[in-house]
């Protein structure tokens, strides 16, 4: 709960339109504040991992570990967006301090704690609960979805039809596509690798990776017991 309530008010996302709160955060970040940024990944990250490891999760449950077919995924999840990036830049239509800029921004305050929170911490828990893989997925993946409501009845300038559409064509049909990916390859490094992959057409993006990610070497028994098994 915890972890939810602090990534709702430091993004300013979830099913309370709190952004007014967040929003000149937001804006710091965007004006290169590198110490904003570092903090904030401190406490959305560093000290979320520091409350598991005391809780007595192993690090390979939450995720840290190098995984199956982890680098596979990768790169075939991030190649079309490095091609993307080279051809923006032979046509003057970005520069090399933007691009990074917002790749350490997108990395450090969505990609590592989302992806943490969502599938390392929510979808690990929700399996040790219900000893059910499909419950696991659904619902880690509709509360990430839910997580970026308002922000999308924000910018869909209020229209909530649109923005429920919005969250389930996207954030929740990534949510699950990430799932499956963290399911099958045991780490998160395929999650993390690309912080584009939400916010922007995300459903689109992820069906290749998540093509390659489901391989029947690597079963959901090997899951169920890195979940259930004593630590």
């Amino acid at each position: 709960l915890w972890l939810l309530l602090q990534f709702v008010v430091f993004e300013g996302n979830g099913v309370l339109n709190l952004s007014h709160f967040a929003l000149p955060l937001l804006n710091a970040f965007y004006q290169n504040a590198i110490g904003t940024i570092v903090g904030i990944f401190i406490i959305q990250a560093v000290v979320a991992v520091g409350l598991m490891r005391l809780m007595g999760a192993r690090w390979s449950e939450l995720g840290f570990s190098k995984g199956y077919r982890s680098w596979s995924v990768v790169a075939l999840w991030s190649t079309p967006w490095i091609v993307a990036a080279l051809i923006a830049l032979l046509l003057g239509h970005a520069t090399v301090p933007l691009i990074l800029g917002n790749l350490l921004i997108s990395f450090f305050i969505a990609a590592i704690p989302e992806e943490f929170l969502f599938r390392g911490v929510l979808m690990t828990r929700i399996m040790q609960l219900s000893g059910s893989m499909q419950w696991s997925i659904g619902l880690s993946a509709l509360l990430f979805g839910l997580s970026h409501l308002s922000i999308n009845i924000h910018n869909q300038g209020g229209n909530v039809p649109a923005a429920i559409a919005l969250t389930l064509l996207n954030f929740v049909f990534t949510g699950v596509v990430s799932a499956v990916i963290f399911q099958r390859t045991r780490s998160l490094l395929a999650g993390v690798a690309l912080p584009y992959s939400r916010g922007r057409s995300g459903a689109p993006r992820a069906w290749p990776a998540l093509a390659l990610s489901m391989n029947k070497q690597t079963s959901e028994v090997k899951f169920n017991r890195a979940c259930t098994s004593p630590q």
